[in-house]
């Protein structure tokens, strides 16, 4: 991302890695978070090579010998295309099956579709930077208080 680059620009690049994200995280290619007390032990390649020798259900007294804790990820699964809907006695958390080939943007009253994924996977950032100025010009002028 360049520094002085427009909002389009930069607004492109947080989309892009934010699908690519997506992606990742819906073929399970991410190396866990960890938290790190003793990084001159556990982040040698040594231990992780001793690590990914140990039996899965052994690991984590690998890792506490090393100081080395795994955070929470459970809730990255619900990361994208979920929302919140208000119920009576407690809310309850939705997440769509498949996701979403868009993001919505919203841009003064007025919201935007932006096609971000296609079968082949991400959209190139300048193609989703071409969008995101197709809006600017497109809410230019408008009172942003009304919808279109």
């Amino acid at each position: 991302m360049i520094p002085n680059a427009p909002q389009t620009a930069k607004a492109a690049d947080i989309i892009h890695a934010a699908v690519r994200f997506q992606i990742a995280l819906a073929r399970e290619q991410l190396e866990p978070d960890v938290f790190h007390m003793k990084p001159e032990i556990s982040q040698n390649p040594w231990f992780k090579t001793f690590l990914a020798a140990l039996p899965r259900a052994v690991s984590y007294y690998g890792n506490y010998a090393a100081s080395a804790y795994a955070l929470d990820m459970s809730q990255y699964a619900r990361l994208f295309s979920s929302t919140r809907v208000p119920k009576l006695v407690r809310d309850e958390l939705v997440t769509a099956p498949v996701p979403s080939n868009y993001v919505v943007v919203m841009r003064g009253a007025r919201f935007y579709k932006v096609h971000v994924m296609d079968r082949h996977g991400p959209v190139p950032a300048a193609d989703v930077e071409a969008q995101l100025a197709a809006i600017l010009r497109d809410s230019e002028g408008a009172n942003p208080d009304e919808p279109a």
